[in-house]
């Protein structure tokens, strides 16, 4: 399944997930897909590293850590993709983050075509 194909219930219709509600928006964070951006990654930051602390909140089904084609070198970002998307909000509660003696920032995933369409709009 790739991200265009993933798209959330309408408003208002009861998810798979729960259907819980708080002030970090636990009901649209359910919605999505389990996918979070964490930025400020350390150099030295492995996806084996990154796999390794993220596996605290939940199940990790995807983990990337994005590299420069040419140098190969870390680009300072990657993905983590849980398999319930709950652990999403855990993560985003429990601040600050510590990988590598470094602070990290993780935010929900937005979708390259929903970018796009933000940036257009501006």
């Amino acid at each position: 399944m790739t991200e265009a194909s993933i798209r959330a219930p309408p408003i208002g219709a009861p998810s798979d997930l729960g259907d819980s509600s708080d002030d970090l928006g636990d009901s649209v964070l359910h919605a999505r897909p389990g996918k979070m951006f964490v930025g400020g990654l350390s150099p030295e930051t492995s996806r084996d590293r990154l796999h390794d602390y993220f596996s605290r909140f939940g199940e990790v089904v995807d983990c990337v850590v994005m590299t420069d084609a040419t140098t190969g070198r870390t680009r300072g970002f990657g993905f983590v993709t849980f398999r319930d998307g709950r652990c999403c909000t855990q993560v985003l509660r429990e601040r600050p983050h510590m990988i590598d003696s470094r602070e990290v920032d993780p935010k929900m995933a937005v979708p390259r075509e929903e970018m796009q369409q933000q940036q257009q709009q501006q």
